[in-house]
């Protein structure tokens, strides 16, 4: 079991539109039509770049890059999922060390 439990929050939350949004801004894609489809089509070393540069702003430890609750495909907050040890995938035994 991971141990790690980033933030989660909901997709229309202020903080992941903002983070989208400075993301949009970064990329210079505020004008477009549709600025998922200007983020998609961009260079992914552009984008990674853009989205270094805004992470590394933020505090250290603090993860800005996290999955959000749509409703949809994650619908409430892992730490709530793994209370009720509710999960969404297949456990995995790792094979012990062999000692030689």
């Amino acid at each position: 079991m991971s141990a790690f439990l980033p933030l989660q929050v909901d997709a229309k939350s202020k903080w992941a539109q903002a983070n989208y949004d400075n993301l949009v801004a970064a990329m210079n894609c505020k004008g477009a039509a549709s600025t998922y489809d200007c983020l998609a089509s961009a260079d992914a070393a552009t984008l990674a770049t853009a989205g270094l540069n805004l992470s590394q702003a933020e505090p250290f430890g603090f993860w800005l890059w996290v999955p959000v609750i749509d409703g949809k495909f994650l619908k409430k907050p892992a730490s709530q999922l793994e209370a009720k040890q509710k999960v969404n995938g297949v456990r995995l035994s790792l094979p012990s060390p062999s000692r030689s």
